[in-house]
């Protein structure tokens, strides 16, 4: 009679590869971004290990030898090189280096072997075009002129600051894109140099300046009188 013994043999790990994933497509400061970590070969278990600029962040193990995950809730912070290794006891392996670039409120991620993946990022403002609104060609003390500020391009919301001689005299947003209005009493203080300011959080930019000219009330000499 013959005996038959089975061994198990051991594999070791293979490079793991390291994806990003965020939440859509396009990845905001705020969001959750999901490190995953995968050896498509090896003996289970393999303990996976995440390292941001040669510092780990933690482990994850995956007791089925499939891939594991890390959780990392975006700041600017967070930019920097990661990557990751496995290890089954038999050897340890680690994977390409995956860039993320956290810039305000988007991010771009870039691969060690040069390909770049450039979701659909909010962009800054434009510099916003101020226009002084009244009610006719001369303002005058008593009239209500409205200052209009508008960037042509960035993406909301945008806060618009309005200014006089350089002292801001009221804000107003647009969640939505687009200009947005202040309006102002005349009196004959309000003469002088006017500009506004356009913000999202991404980069500000300022208007050219519009001088606003405010003469006294226009009063008919007494006694006048008009002519058939």
């Amino acid at each position: 009679m013959v005996s038959t013994n089975s061994f198990l043999l051991s594999v070791p790990v293979s490079r793991p590869v390291l994806t990003l994933r965020a939440p859509g497509a396009q990845a905001v400061v705020g969001d959750v971004m999901e490190l995953h970590c995968e050896a498509w070969r090896g003996s289970a278990p393999i303990l996976y290990q995440f390292y941001h600029e040669d510092v780990s962040l933690g482990s994850s193990s995956s007791p089925s030898g499939r891939g594991a995950s890390f959780n990392l809730l975006l700041t600017a912070e967070h930019s920097g090189n990661y990557f990751c290794e496995a290890n089954n006891g038999q050897g340890a392996q680690r994977s390409n280096t995956v860039s993320l670039s956290v810039r305000g409120k988007w991010t771009q991620l870039q691969h060690s072997q040069g390909q770049t993946i450039s979701p659909t990022f909010p962009f800054p403002v434009s510099h916003p075009v101020l226009t002084l609104r009244a009610s006719r060609a001369q303002a005058v003390v008593g009239d209500m002129v409205e200052l209009h500020c508008e960037a042509q391009r960035g993406s909301p919301p945008i806060l618009y600051q309005f200014y006089h001689e350089d002292v801001a005299v009221g804000s107003s947003s647009a969640p939505l894109g687009g200009g947005a209005s202040f309006n102002l009493s005349l009196t004959t203080k309000h003469s002088g140099n006017y500009s506004c300011k356009a913000d999202n959080g991404l980069g500000v930019q300022h208007s050219e300046v519009m001088l606003l000219s405010v003469i006294g009330e226009l009063v008919l000499p007494a006694g006048s009188t008009t002519r058939d």
